[in-house]
């Protein structure tokens, strides 16, 4: 069964909108109903989805919790907010049933009765207070509301992440990219592109410290473990290790191969292009060393805003350049702007790199968990906060700052869903909720009717003039804030479907 799920994008994608965007909305919502119950703002109606209406679940108080056919989220509707109408004739005699004879506020130009919500109110002894009714601050706490609903939200599923297991280091895997026939891993049956992690059940962290316990050994067998990408599978093999050549493997010239380069950077500046082999910059020779990565940060960090050589091999000749690494890159940018893959080569040709760290879950006690919570909200606040001076000084990449929508949202939602099955891990697919909960609760504090920012934006020149705004400016406002939002919604979803944001995720 999972199997046949996990080969259906479509049912996936599903899946993870209602496990992403309605409980965050739901919770959104929740919010916005506690903060009016605190400040006794009326709510009418708690409504999960949208209306058209379904049934009615139940009632608490003056609120009707309802269930709507539309599974977008949900909504509160407060008293007063362009809610008071008639009641249809099935409304007006489920109500009658309910708190007796009503008596009619007004009538039809025919004469015939018309009830509104406030006459049934106030037929059941409720005195309803709208949004305007109560103080300019306590609009601002019920508006603020569901953002930090939001937060809170994402605040308990890092406890939870961190609780069921946070990721720790455990060690580092080798991969074996050309392997000489006449080598000992030929003989053992391993191939190009496997990728080792441990020596007899033991890890190691750098490749090079995998060839000196290799060397350890001696001229034992050892049993080595990984995985093989083509087919992709785990596999175990005995290698006979021989002590000389685990010496010279141990030894091997390092160096880093550019995998990609970066538009309008330092590398693309300096004509450095895919493919090529950087073997020293500044001087500075990658080959000794357990990380030629490592080397070439210390040297960037040295020489910012300064130009040095780069010495490259290309297509199998050597080549200098000049560059000027920048100065004080941002996280994920990088002071040259290309990626590069640490690969180290002896003069046989048997070639082999780094192939990344392993992790494994470790559970935090409460205490740890709680912080470790905390920590993470922070860590995310400060780079949603940082990222529009990111943008505006060319630190950050235009992916960065790519605006998604509510299928950009589920576009994603399926690939954690899937990748957290396939791992067997709910903390993939839980931290993205937690990170789609907090970018909804910032994006409704935009000052931008009629979102909840743009409402408390409303409320704030209502205290600096002394009085509020007019009721026709503010409508005026709010429709041309629908008619704003909606476009920009229709051009997102555009964007999305044509360029999907997953294609980002593929290798």
């Amino acid at each position: 069964m999972l199997e046949s799920l996990l080969n259906n994008d479509l049912l996936l994608a599903l899946i993870a909108f209602g496990l992403v965007l309605i409980p965050a909305v739901i919770i959104h919502e929740l919010g916005h109903f506690l903060a009016a119950k605190s400040v006794g703002i009326t709510i009418l109606e708690f409504g999960v989805g949208y209306p058209p209406r379904a049934f009615r679940l139940f009632r608490w108080g003056e609120t009707e919790f309802t269930f709507n056919y539309v599974p977008l989220g949900g909504f509160v509707r407060p008293f007063g907010e362009d809610m008071i109408r008639p009641l249809s004739a099935e409304e007006i005699e489920r109500q009658k049933a309910a708190v007796g004879r009503l008596e009619p506020s007004s009538t039809t130009p025919e004469g015939e009765p018309e009830y509104t919500e406030l006459d049934v109110l106030r037929a059941r002894g409720i005195t309803p207070k709208s949004v305007n009714d109560v103080g300019p601050w306590a609009r601002i706490g019920f508006l603020v509301a569901g953002a930090l609903a939001n937060i809170l939200l994402a605040y308990v599923l890092f406890v939870a992440i961190g609780l069921i297991g946070v990721e720790q280091p455990t060690g580092g895997r080798v991969f074996l990219a050309d392997i000489t026939p006449d080598s000992m891993f030929a003989e053992a049956g391993l191939r190009d592109g496997d990728v080792i992690e441990t020596v007899n059940g033991e890890y190691f962290w750098t490749s090079r410290e995998f060839f000196r316990l290799l060397e350890s050994y001696g001229d034992e067998t050892v049993e080595l473990s990984g995985q093989r990408i083509e087919p992709r599978e785990t596999f175990t093999v005995l290698l006979p290790v021989n002590r000389d050549e685990a010496a010279a493997l141990a030894n091997a010239g390092g160096r880093l191969l550019v995998t990609t380069v970066q538009e309008n950077s330092p590398a693309n500046t300096a004509g450095i292009l895919p493919g090529d082999v950087i073997v020293s910059l500044g001087g500075t020779s990658l080959a000794t060393g357990d990380s030629p990565f490592e080397t070439l940060r210390t040297v960037n960090l040295a020489n910012e805003g300064k130009e040095i050589p780069i010495d490259l091999i290309r297509e199998g000749e050597p080549l200098t350049l000049t560059i000027v690494p920048r100065v004080n890159p941002a996280a994920g940018i990088g002071h040259l702007g290309a990626s590069v893959l640490t690969e180290f080569a002896t003069v046989e040709g048997f070639t082999y790199g780094e192939g990344g760290q392993q992790f494994d879950y470790v559970p935090l006690p409460l205490g740890q968990a709680l912080g470790y919570g905390a920590e993470q909200i922070g860590t995310i606040l400060r780079m949603i906060a940082d990222l529009p001076i990111r943008l505006i000084s060319g630190q950050a990449q235009p992916e960065e700052g790519r605006v998604i929508s509510i299928v950009g949202i589920t576009q994603l939602g399926g690939e954690f869903l899937q990748q957290s099955i396939e791992e067997e891990q709910p903390i993939v697919i839980l931290r993205f909720i937690a990170l789609v909960s907090i970018a909804l609760g910032i994006t409704n504090l935009l000052p931008l009717p009629p979102l909840d920012g743009g409402r408390i934006l409303f409320v704030v020149i209502e205290m600096v003039r002394g009085k509020p705004m007019s009721a026709r400016r503010e409508e005026l406002l709010l429709m041309i804030g629908v008619v704003f939002l909606l476009s920009v919604g229709v051009l997102v979803i555009i964007n999305d479907i044509l360029n999907p944001i997953t294609n980002s995720l593929i290798p």
